[in-house]
């Protein structure tokens, strides 16, 4: 293995107290994949899943998956019914605990897979901010959000350091900060980079100046939670302790039901490890803002006075396309030149930003509107499907692969299977057109789906 990786390790045998015998598995952990691991979203509970599973110890909606195929081959994956995502993933969510009504920012996000976590926890009166600095990557963040199909965020494409202006609105911010990535060394060739002193001195320098913006954006008494994938402590422990030395109204917030995954660097932050905890790896801390007497001058009383009603000067006139598709009646909707977004709660009035993006309801291909895939996978209190057309699995497969459907209702249809939503059709003579966008599609997807557990 590379000199670089294996000077790492030794360093790290050193901090951390490893043994010998230690140390080899990590490196051999470093070549292998972790195992699959899923995270239930959409309401779905664990006994409605006909799949082999194992709990994930630090998060009860985190499974670890025991079947002989991949879990993104699935039609329960192509309805949103679970998200695909390294065990490790979820510390964050499990620092972070969302709380039904809360107003949380997820700053670095893409690929969704902590924003979709938080807003599964979310209520109709929570709402969370999505950013993600770097645009190449909202295509995969976007078809994410919309098959967990939870109308209640806005998205930004921001630097967080723009996002200060904002003010300390938020009970939580997760700042799930860019990392060297050494934890990621088995699913890319860039492993030995990722372990270089440069490379993690850089991350270190510009998660920094991340924790510093985030901090500015949490209000008095809330939250915060910093988290890598990555093993080295600059990037880590060592940010915590710098940012606690420059910021003493900041203290670090211990979970007990995390103990058992305590770093010895530092009380309060924790660390798993692929040689210890089948997962590829990850950091999280939690944090809390001191409380003051004037919060409540700080933030109001936004959770009444912010979520309740609807602008309905802001409501599009576009919103007559979507007739034929269904009834959508949004507390909240604004458009671009070429997407209209919809949520089913008014945002809070610091997050009315039109040039931000959202649930998206309908988007224009030249002077044509059409539907959009997230209003088909919608689940809100706000929209009432016009019609269905219920798919069998042979022909839930071939409308996950792209193939149209016969027969099929005329207009605009919901394709679903066992209930689920997978994606629109267009019906015209009996021959259903599929509309399920190319990045959505499967192209390998298991022949036959195991029946679903019959309830008692």
């Amino acid at each position: 293995m590379d000199s670089t990786i294996q000077a790492a390790a030794d360093d790290y045998r050193r901090r951390f107290g490893w043994s010998a015998a230690e140390k080899n598995a990590f490196l051999k952990a470093l070549r292998s994949p972790p195992p699959p691991a899923i995270r239930l979203q959409r309401g779905t509970q664990r006994e409605q899943l006909p799949f082999k599973l194992a709990p994930v110890p630090w998060y009860t909606s985190a499974f670890y998956w025991h079947e002989p195929y991949r879990p993104g081959t699935t039609r329960h994956f192509a309805a949103g019914s679970y998200y695909v995502q390294d065990a490790g993933s979820t510390l964050a969510l499990a620092l972070l605990d969302p709380k039904p009504d809360e107003q949380i920012a997820d700053l670095c996000a893409a690929p969704g897979g902590k924003a979709t976590g938080i807003l599964d926890r979310l209520g109709p009166a929570g709402f969370l901010l999505v950013n993600e600095p770097i645009r190449g990557r909202l295509g995969a963040l976007q078809l994410n959000l919309a098959r967990q199909g939870t109308p209640r965020f806005v998205l930004s494409i921001s630097d967080p350091a723009t996002l200060v202006s904002l003010g300390p609105i938020f009970d939580a911010v997760l700042l799930d900060v860019p990392c060297s990535g050494q934890s990621l060394g088995n699913r890319q060739r860039r492993l030995a980079s990722a372990f270089a002193p440069s490379t993690v001195a850089h991350c270190a320098a510009r998660q920094k100046r991340l924790l510093r913006c985030a901090c500015r954006l949490v209000r008095p008494g809330g939250r915060l939670v910093y988290s890598t994938c990555t093993f080295a402590p600059e990037e880590n422990e060592n940010i915590i302790t710098a940012f606690l030395e420059e910021n003493t109204d900041w203290t670090v917030e211990p979970l007990p039901e995390l103990d058992r995954w305590e770093s010895p660097l530092l009380p309060g932050t924790y660390r798993l490890w692929p040689h210890v905890d089948q997962t590829a790896g990850a950091f999280g801390v939690r944090l809390r803002l001191q409380d003051t007497a004037n919060a409540g001058a700080v933030r109001g009383s936004p959770h009444e006075e912010l979520r309740c009603g609807s602008r309905s000067h802001r409501r599009s006139p576009l919103l007559s396309v979507l007739e034929a598709c269904g009834r959508l009646t949004p507390a909240d909707a604004w458009q671009s030149a070429t997407a209209m977004f919809a949520t089913d709660t008014l945002r809070p009035v610091e997050l009315d930003n039109p040039d931000w993006l959202g649930p998206e309801v309908a988007h224009r291909r030249g002077q044509t509107w059409f539907p959009s895939h997230a209003l088909a996978l919608r689940q809100s209190r706000d929209w009432q499907l016009a019609q269905i057309c219920e798919l069998d699995d042979t022909q839930a497969a071939c409308y996950l692969q792209g193939q149209p459907i016969t027969p099929a209702p005329e207009g605009w249809s919901v394709a679903t299977w066992r209930s689920r939503p997978l994606g629109w059709l267009k019906g015209s003579r009996s021959v259903g057109k599929n509309r399920l966008p190319k990045t959505a599609r499967l192209t390998e997807i298991l022949r036959q789906e195991p029946p679903d557990p019959v309830s008692p």
